[in-house]
């Protein structure tokens, strides 16, 4: 049987066939709007006006809507991703900050500044499910790889926060460094890392014993940590130093600072397993680098005021 050459050229296209590469989303928090990313390009492509003072950011699993946290005007914001349309407005509480995603994506978790409260959202239809009572100023979040746990940092507290998610009960709180900001957890479930603003440091916590294993030093107001797997390290950003610090997880030491632009805030890990994507919010860019060499491979202008708190970057 003779195969058509244009078959042939299909087969070997498969993969590529209806892939692109992910879209970055920077809120940026002055000029009220978000940066839609090209990242094979690293260019803008889009711009969505968005609220007042857009801050938070969370992306679907399935790459169908965009959620963005406005502290000031008090709201969440839905963005449907194929049409880049805002298509919804949440009025949630007093002040909506950190937002972060259910794995599966049926419902998302936001943490209100002022009430000190985390509520958990039902994604399609928007309705308030549970409200948990956490410590003063909740201001990151994070959700275990297997969905079972919420991770709170709690930053007039000095605590971080662990709620069940199968009890719906906050199941355990814990000592950290001193105003914790951003939460992130270990790919593989294993730790949670808290940038303490502060002390200028970052707690390492072992997830299933729920102890504070290490503390490591870094730059000065850490902000939100990555783990990038591949290479055994932690990455964190440092506001007032304009630097990425850079943890060896193996030996928790600090080896490195990468000099980025202003007063760098927000940072995610691109789907490549490579390249962090850092929002500087005193030079409106967003900065690239390697997290092999450590080296800046990129600049990207994007709005006025770009925090990008959160995971911005879609999934493949």
């Amino acid at each position: 049987m003779r195969i058509s050459p244009v078959l042939v050229f299909i087969l070997l296209c498969w993969p590529s066939i209806g892939q692109s590469a992910p879209f970055a989303y920077i809120t940026n928090q002055i000029g009220g709007s978000v940066s839609v990313i090209d990242t094979e390009t690293g260019q803008v492509t889009d711009t969505i006006e968005v609220g007042s003072k857009p801050a938070g950011v969370a992306v679907t699993p399935d790459n169908r809507r965009l959620f963005v946290t406005d502290p000031e005007a008090r709201s969440v914001f839905v963005i449907d991703i194929e049409n880049l349309e805002l298509i919804d407005t949440l009025q949630l509480g007093e002040g909506p900050l950190a937002i972060a995603m259910q794995p599966d994506g049926s419902r998302f978790y936001v943490a209100d500044w002022y009430e000190d409260v985390v509520r958990m959202i039902d994604s399609e239809t928007l309705t308030t499910l549970k409200t948990f009572s956490v410590g003063a100023s909740p201001s990151g979040l994070a959700v275990h790889p297997d969905g079972g746990s919420l991770y709170v940092s709690n930053r007039d507290d000095n605590t971080l926060s662990l709620i069940d998610l199968e009890t719906d009960q906050v199941e355990a709180t814990i000592e950290v460094g001193t105003a914790p900001f951003g939460v992130s957890m270990a790919v593989d479930g294993s730790q949670i890392y808290v940038a303490n603003v502060q002390t200028s440091d970052v707690s390492i916590v072992d997830s299933r014993e729920f102890e504070l294993t290490a503390t490591v030093t870094v730059g000065l107001f850490p902000y939100v940590t990555q783990q990038v797997p591949g290479v055994n390290r932690l990455f964190v950003t440092n506001q007032r130093d304009g630097t990425v610090a850079v943890i060896d997880l193996e030996s928790q030491d600090k080896i490195a600072d990468i000099e980025v632009g202003s007063y760098p805030e927000g940072m995610n890990l691109h789907p490549d397993g490579k390249t962090l994507y850092v929002s500087n919010w005193g030079d409106n860019s967003v900065s690239l680098i390697d997290s092999e060499t450590l080296e800046v491979t990129g600049t990207i202008n994007v709005g006025d005021g770009p925090r990008a708190y959160g995971p911005f970057i879609a999934p493949r």
